[in-house]
């Protein structure tokens, strides 16, 4: 809005140093009329100020007690990253806790596979034991009682070929013998 004390375009062009022509919102944000106003020059130094006038000019600040103590807390970056890390220990964990697991199971069942193939090799050879001392008491049960039928048939024929003479004394041991011998196979397979 307009200011009827002067002519807002004749007072922007005719605006010297430090002048400056003003308009403000109020408080339901309408522009009020405009205003020819002064601007103060800055109050400060355009030189490089000395270390002790900037040390009073800090330490006199209201806000020196907040900050003078530095305080290097963690940033998102070093959390996150701390966090990142962390999970990767933990998977590399888990997954060396796995391998080990995995290598166990397998010893294990090395282990086990080998324990039963040892198992096996000394049943057989408990079996291979058995069947050879089978077979040394079998041949020595054989030997005896083909000795035994032998001799005892040798006696039978002798007894029963003497009425023929000499030849038949020895025929008949021969043949009694013989078949003792056969007859005490036959009753041993059976």
């Amino acid at each position: 809005p307009a200011n009827p004390d002067f002519n807002t375009y004749d007072a922007i062009m005719s605006l010297g140093t430090g002048e400056a022509v003003v308009s403000f919102l109020d408080e339901k944000g309408v522009p009020t009329q405009a205003l020819k106003v002064t601007v103060l020059p800055p109050q400060s130094k355009m030189s490089a100020i000395d270390g002790s006038a900037m040390e009073q000019s800090v330490k006199a600040s209201l806000l020196y007690t907040k900050y003078a103590t530095p305080v290097d807390s963690f940033s998102a970056f070093e959390f996150l990253t701390r966090r990142g890390a962390e999970e990767a220990r933990a998977k590399e964990e888990a997954k060396a806790a796995e391998e080990a697991a995995k290598a166990a199971a397998k010893e294990e069942a090395a282990a086990a596979k080998a324990a039963q193939k040892a198992e096996a090799q000394a049943q057989k050879e408990a079996e291979r034991k058995a069947k050879q001392q089978d077979a040394q008491t079998k041949r020595a049960v054989k030997s005896v009682g083909n000795t035994v039928a032998g001799t005892v048939g040798r006696e039978i024929g002798k007894t029963a070929g003497s009425s023929f003479g000499k030849f038949g004394k020895t025929l008949g041991g021969n043949i009694g013998a013989n078949l003792g011998r056969g007859l005490l196979s036959t009753l041993l397979k059976m």
